[in-house]
């Protein structure tokens, strides 16, 4: 459907000539047209994927990873290390962002 109107819309606006393609009416016909197309169809796409998200709420994981990232660090239940204790970088801290000697007057 959407494309078909913008198909239309196209050969519309491709049988105007230059100077009727220059009216202010002409135009705003045109990107009224293509907004509308547009609008409607991030509407059904915003529609279908809320539905999907509906039905797979009701359903629930398949498995037992729900897809979510675990933090790194010790786990609460049985202590093990999953990783680098809770540093997701370099371990050390620092955020990268060179000598930091404590105070901000510029020499380092």
């Amino acid at each position: 459907m959407t494309y078909t109107i913008l198909k239309k819309t196209l050969l519309w606006w491709s049988s105007l000539s230059l100077l009727e393609q220059m009216i202010i009416s002409n135009k705003n016909h045109l990107v009224e047209t293509v907004e509308d197309v547009l609008l409607a169809d991030i509407e059904t796409i915003t529609h279908a994927r809320s539905k999907e998200n509906q039905s797979s709420k009701k359903v629930g994981p398949t498995n037992k990873s729900d897809g979510k990232k675990r933090k790194k660090g010790k786990n609460k239940k049985n202590g093990e290390d999953n990783g680098n204790n809770g540093n997701e970088g370099g371990g050390n801290g620092d955020d990268g962002g060179g000598n930091d000697d404590g105070d901000d007057n510029g020499d380092e």
